[in-house]
């Protein structure tokens, strides 16, 4: 079986923690199955231990990414539109009908509010 390098590691675990991200907004902490993600990423559960301690290790940088994601997106629109602009061009596309049918790439807060603390 061929080595695998600390790039392809590196990539395999940001593809589980995109989907683990888009399935933990989609269907929240409790339906969000270990074997349903590693399916998502291309991968049976087996490779899962190779990048993760447990499943709730993989919920917790699952979460931190997509909050990372979302905050990200705030300071984008900082950067283009600079203060008051910028709050406003947030809210006006968090507030679209794009971003409020995009459950999977949405709010984090939002979509998982009921399940955490």
């Amino acid at each position: 079986m061929p080595r695998v390098t600390r790039e392809q590691k590196a990539a395999t675990r940001a593809r589980i923690l995109e989907m683990v991200g888009r399935a933990l907004r989609e269907r929240g902490i409790a339906a969000t199955g270990l074997n349903d993600i590693m399916s998502a990423a291309g991968m049976t559960h087996g490779g899962f231990y190779r990048h993760f301690k447990s499943q709730d290790d993989l919920v917790a940088y699952g979460l931190s990414g997509a909050i990372s994601g979302f905050t990200g997106t705030l300071e984008e629109a900082i950067e283009q539109f600079g203060g008051r602009k910028a709050v406003a061009a947030f809210v006006e596309e968090y507030l679209s009908e794009k971003h409020t049918r995009a459950i999977a790439r949405g709010c984090p807060f939002a979509a998982l509010a009921g399940e955490t603390g």
